[in-house]
């Protein structure tokens, strides 16, 4: 855990006390993150049960066939449930934390892990570019917010 960042305080978001204190948006983030990696790595179960071998079994060797049987061979779900994993492991590393400052803690959200630079280490607010990156990949879906894209930080 970086200095200056209070232990576990990213936890605490994980709890009903702390829905809607900052207007929903760190809650509700995480939520959509968490419930759109949750429907990706039920998706690549359930297609994983049906189907050990992931491949496209086709009579013509067109180009577009071709491209087509390495992308799917690419996604299979064990590959989905690898990225469904690392995504989480992304959201919690850069979950939202309070920095320590003098003489009381901030009221602000702040990524332990990223930072705006400069000799000082000044914490990037949350979501970090990071976060909202990760969050960009839905930004299709009917719930994702165009205050969480990346160029919006």
């Amino acid at each position: 855990m970086p200095v200056g960042f209070v232990a576990g305080a990213s936890a605490r978001f994980r709890t009903a006390s702390f829905a809607g204190k900052y207007g929903g948006r760190v809650d509700d983030l995480i939520a959509f993150l968490r419930a759109r990696l949750d429907e990706d790595g039920a998706a690549a179960e359930a297609a994983r049960a049906v189907c050990t071998e992931w491949y496209i079994a086709c009579d013509d060797d067109s180009v577009t066939i071709s491209a087509l049987r390495e992308h799917v061979g690419r996604h299979s779900p064990a590959r989905a449930l690898r990225e469904v994993a690392a995504g989480r492991a992304i959201l919690d590393e850069h979950g939202p934390g309070y920095p320590v400052t003098f003489p009381k803690p901030s009221g602000q959200p702040a990524c332990g892990v990223c930072h705006a630079g400069g000799w000082d280490w000044e914490p990037e607010q949350w979501p970090c570019p990071t976060v909202r990156h990760l969050a960009a990949v839905w930004s299709g879906h009917s719930d994702y917010r165009t205050e969480w894209r990346p160029d919006a930080g």
